[in-house]
């Protein structure tokens, strides 16, 4: 559960509750559907705040990455390096150019 403008939200599990969740932007709903397309990232340092910005939006970054990361690692994403802590994301983007696209 994700609080939200007062509000605890659950977050999506399937196709449907992502596309009807206040959690994330309108936007940001449609940007998921271009992230196959973006290039992949050449700075091997960035961090997982600037990722998640670049490929999904701001909104997934708030509302699912940030606190799932705040609960796993007690970290934030500013300061983690996708290469070094996420070694499976950080590749499926240098190797297949997405997180989403099948291989």
């Amino acid at each position: 559960m994700i609080w939200k403008n007062g509000k605890w939200r659950a977050l999506p599990s399937g196709f449907w509750s992502a596309v009807f969740t206040p959690l994330f932007t309108l936007k940001d709903k449609f940007r998921v559907l271009g992230e196959p397309f973006r290039k992949k990232g050449t700075n091997p340092e960035e961090n997982l705040a600037d990722l998640v910005k670049r490929r999904l939006g701001k909104s997934f970054l708030n509302y699912a990455i940030d606190p799932f990361i705040s609960g796993i690692y007690a970290g934030d994403p500013k300061y983690l390096i996708p290469k070094y802590a996420l070694p499976k994301l950080y590749a499926l983007e240098q190797n297949y150019g997405s997180f989403i696209k099948v291989p």
